[in-house]
């Protein structure tokens, strides 16, 4: 039997340092179209969904 590679990219033992500023603020996610009052998305309009759309898209 060979030996073990590493503890391979899924391992329960890593334990990711953050800042705890940055666990304790966490902005809510908004829809901008509900922001500025928009009822209807007009789809075929590339101009307003141009941040939405890849590069490749």
């Amino acid at each position: 039997m060979p030996p073990p590679r590493g503890k391979g990219r899924f391992s329960k033992d890593r334990n990711p340092k953050r800042n705890q500023q940055s666990l304790l603020f966490r902005r809510k996610r908004f829809c901008r179209f509900t922001v500025t009052g928009v009822e209807e998305i007009d789809y075929k309009d590339i101009d307003t969904l141009r941040d939405f759309i890849g590069e490749n898209g």
